[in-house]
């Protein structure tokens, strides 16, 4: 049996990289999601290293888990481990997901075509400049790391780790539950510029 792969960290600096190079995204196509395959990918990329949601749960987050108003989203059934959790967003989530927003299902609509996912994100990294790429999951540790280096105790909380140990592991000592304390702390994770520029400007398909 394989070992599992160590996880892997993003520098800001990194996510900047990669943000930009969504422009040569082309996957998923915007006649099938109503959304620029760019726009797509950085609102995910926002959404991911803030949020820190397992891929099942990114592409299977449905618009009404989402308050925008209240900046939260909340989860009421991991697919991983069926217990619910509640995540604050940072502003420039709010902004990224206000800017592919309509009325439909989910927020990230996409075929489900793992091959094509992760050769897009190859695709998108390898513009970037990116020279041994990552996968998508590494953007569930670097988010664990960005709310570690805010407060250790935080990550698990976002995390939703139920084993303290796995936490302990890679991002922190002590699971934060209090969500009051981790929306305070959401605006306080240092952003990369690119995140920063404002919401998208997108003609969305009603």
């Amino acid at each position: 049996e394989e070992p599992t792969p160590a996880p892997r960290f993003v520098s800001l600096a990194e996510l900047g990289l990669i943000y930009d190079a969504c422009s040569v995204a082309r996957w998923p196509r915007e006649e099938t999601t109503g959304i620029p395959p760019a726009e797509w990918w950085r609102s995910s990329l926002v959404y991911l290293s803030n949020c820190g949601s397992r891929t099942v749960d990114w592409l299977a987050l449905r618009t009404d888990d989402v308050d925008l108003k209240s900046g939260v989203v909340t989860l009421r059934r991991e697919q991983k481990t069926g217990k619910a959790n509640r995540i604050p967003l940072a502003r420039c989530v709010v902004d990224h997901l206000a800017g592919i927003w309509s009325n439909r299902d989910f927020v990230f609509p996409a075929p489900k075509n793992k091959r094509d996912r992760n050769a897009t994100f190859r695709a998108i990294q390898s513009e970037a400049g990116i020279a041994e790429p990552y996968r998508i999951k590494d953007l569930r540790s670097t988010c664990g790391d960005r709310w570690y280096a805010i407060e250790p105790a935080a990550a698990r909380g976002v995390l939703n780790h139920s084993d303290q140990r796995t936490t302990e592991r890679h991002y922190a000592r002590k699971a934060e539950r209090d969500f009051d304390r981790l929306a305070q702390l959401a605006e306080t994770i240092e952003q990369p510029a690119a995140f920063l520029r404002g919401k998208p400007t997108l003609r969305v398909v009603r």
